[in-house]
């Protein structure tokens, strides 16, 4: 009975986990419904163009297709490193706007190769000769616009700003198909007017993501004010892989096509005519593969491992729901979808949509599992880059040898199923294996991950913008006043008593003992009894926040290193200040403070102890001050890592993110 409990609470958890996440890319269910819809009205009005410009059109936008695949593989890449640190808005922008720039880059060489040799293009690859060319060079237009596009497109989808995107695609496709109506009622249906209404339409697609992404994004993101491309090797791995995986996955895809066209056309028709009319469908599937994957990706990124293995499992779970599904969908609607056929495919299509939806249940479950493991990178893609080019070779070579194989519809699906069954147990063997679940975050070349141990200097550091002059003069006065009733002999051995008899020469007694052990209570009690009259004063002093410091807690927490302060403050001093301005001194491991307030000329040998005694390299210590000579230049004489403080720092600024 308790487990069947058990086992009730989870199928119910699950089923509110697939209808939350469907629920939470609505505007991506509703965008593949409209965008399916535009797209079919548009190929309709397309086919009014004679047979030669209906070619001409065709080839130049399945060349175009490229641009999808050249921005879908850099923001693939680029999707890692915003899903796993999207609480990181510095790093999140800094990712954001280096993609953007090697997409433009990439889609700025293309384009120029491509308006360079127009005749390599149009007449040795697509075997195509225009008598006038401008048609060719306004779609190059609209190939670099749409790479730009799209690569904002994929982002704006990782950040989750789906009503935006999809608006924006909408109303993208609605000026694109406003100019094949214009073009029709005027009767001037000419193929550069279609060329400019492409381009209209991709000028308006760019600037509507620009702005979406400038004014809806949590961090503002101006894509125009560059950044410098400074990646690290495993970053352009990870970038690198990801994009050569989507070129050749996309090579073998349209391999498909040709494989079923050289098959017969028959078989290749139903086929095209299927991938169209259920790709509604579809839709639902690649939302829910959306969320899951984003999810993933921030566990992984917070390192919460559980919470990842969840969504991984109820992913599984939810793609075999969807395609049943979709498979019975499909199946109740068999036959009004086969009316939309020539008659000679009809009787065929009853028996492709039963091979159709086997191949699609393989096709969504090895997407499911690359939806994630394809966003990790590195060397973790090695398994599913090999996969990939066997499969796409695989693919090639029964294009050649389709001419020699039996003509039946169960053996030329069978063929394109099997390197899709022979994949699945790998990609379950990877999932069980858990390496998939590397954190990107780890990469050794980043100081977010490489400092074991950050050291603080504490005036001036962890708080700052005190006016000294006047904070010492209030202090001065209530010295006096506290020790105004001793006797000078009296005062002076108190002062030696508290300093230990060591008071150097030419040192203010009065600004030593305000530090000193036997003052300290007092002085805390003082500070409690004036803080109504401090009020004003206080507003000029400000404290770095605590959630900034924690976030330097949980760096030290997650690769096992420590926090220290070392001061030239007394320890005493320091709980009183901290006390004051609510600094937590719990967070740090370990308070280093001298005996009494003097210049400090011992931090080197203080770091190298810290050094010593925990066994940090000199490249894993970070040391944060505010004082370049004090602070600062012992610890680079030992050749650790610094930050230069003036009036705070944040976690990002000192870890470079």
């Amino acid at each position: 009975m308790k487990n069947f409990i058990a086992y009730k609470y989870k199928t119910k958890e699950f089923f509110k986990y697939l209808f939350s996440s469907l629920k939470k890319g609505k505007f991506l269910l509703i965008e593949g419904v409209v965008i399916a819809v535009l797209y079919s009205i548009i190929s309709v009005m397309s086919n009014l163009l004679d047979i030669s410009q209906l070619t001409y059109l065709n080839s130049f936008l399945s060349l175009s297709y490229f641009s999808f695949m050249l921005s879908f593989g850099i923001s693939q890449g680029i999707s890692i490193f915003v899903n796993q640190n999207i609480n990181n808005k510095a790093r999140v922008e800094k990712s954001v706007k280096t993609g953007f720039e090697l997409i433009t880059i990439i889609s700025l060489i293309f384009t120029s190769v491509m308006m360079i040799f127009p005749k390599l293009f149009m007449e040795i690859m697509m075997g195509y000769t225009p008598s006038d060319y401008t048609f060719y060079y306004l779609m190059c237009i609209y190939f670099f616009i749409n790479c730009l596009a799209q690569y904002i497109e994929d982002i704006l989808k990782k950040l989750e700003i789906f009503k935006w995107t999809f608006l924006s695609n909408a109303t993208h496709l609605t000026i694109i198909l406003l100019g094949f109506v214009i073009l029709y009622v005027s009767k001037i249906y000419l193929l550069n007017y279609i060329a400019v209404a492409y381009i209209l339409g991709a000028v308006t697609l760019f600037s509507l993501y620009f702005t979406t992404l400038l004014k809806k994004s949590e961090q503002k993101i101006n894509l125009f004010k560059l950044t410098k491309i400074n990646l690290t090797k495993r970053q352009w791995i990870v970038i690198a892989s990801n994009f050569s995986i989507e070129v050749v996955w996309q090579v073998g895809y349209y391999a498909i096509s040709v494989f079923l066209m050289h098959t017969g056309d028959d078989f290749f028709n139903t086929y095209s005519y299927l991938e169209s009319v259920l790709d509604i469908f579809n839709c639902i599937y690649f939302t829910f593969t959306t969320i899951t994957s984003i999810e993933i990706a921030h566990s992984l990124g917070q390192d919460d491992f559980q919470t990842c293995k969840k969504h991984a499992r109820y992913s599984i779970y939810g793609t075999i729901i969807i395609w049943l599904f979709h498979t019975t969908l499909s199946l109740l609607l068999i036959y009004p979808i086969a009316l939309g056929v020539a008659d000679e495919y009809f009787s065929l299509m009853f028996t492709a949509l039963l091979c159709y939806v086997v191949l699609q249940l393989f096709r969504f479950i090895n997407w499911n599992f690359s939806s994630y493991m394809l966003r990790l990178g590195g060397k973790e893609n090695l398994p599913i880059m090999v996969m990939t080019i066997v499969h796409t070779f695989y693919l090639i070579s029964i294009c050649f040898l389709a001419n020699m194989l039996p003509k039946n519809i169960f053996f030329s699906y069978f063929m394109i199923i099997l390197p899709e069954m022979i994949e699945l147990p790998i990609y379950i063997f990877i999932y069980k294996g858990g390496k998939w679940m590397n954190n990107i975050n780890k990469d050794p070349n980043l100081l977010s991950n490489k400092i074991k141990c950050f050291i603080f200097d504490f005036d001036d550091t962890l708080y700052y913008g005190v006016d000294w002059s006047e904070w010492n003069n209030m202090q001065k006065s209530w010295i006096r006043n506290h020790f105004s009733n001793l006797k000078d002999q009296e005062f002076e051995e108190l002062v030696k008593q508290n300093l230990n008899g060591k008071i150097c020469e030419g040192k203010n007694i009065i600004e030593l003992l305000i530090k000193v052990e036997g003052s300290a209570k007092a002085y805390v009690d003082w500070r409690n009894s004036i803080d109504g009259e401090m009020s004003e004063f206080e507003k000029k002093g400000q404290v770095v926040p605590m959630e900034e410091i924690k976030k330097f807690r949980a760096q030290c927490d997650r690769v096992g290193g420590k926090m220290y302060i070392v001061t030239n403050s007394t320890l005493k001093g320091v709980e009183a200040f901290s006390k004051y301005y609510n600094i937590d001194l719990s967070l740090f491991d370990e308070i280093l403070a001298n005996e009494y307030h003097v210049e400090d000329v011992t931090k080197k040998r203080i770091y190298q102890e810290i050094l010593d005694k925990n066994n940090f390299k000199n490249d894993e210590v970070m040391v944060v001050g505010n004082s370049y000579k004090s602070d600062i230049l012992p610890a680079k004489k030992i050749k650790l890592n610094t930050f230069l403080c003036r009036d705070g720092f944040t976690y990002e600024e000192v870890v470079e993110l």
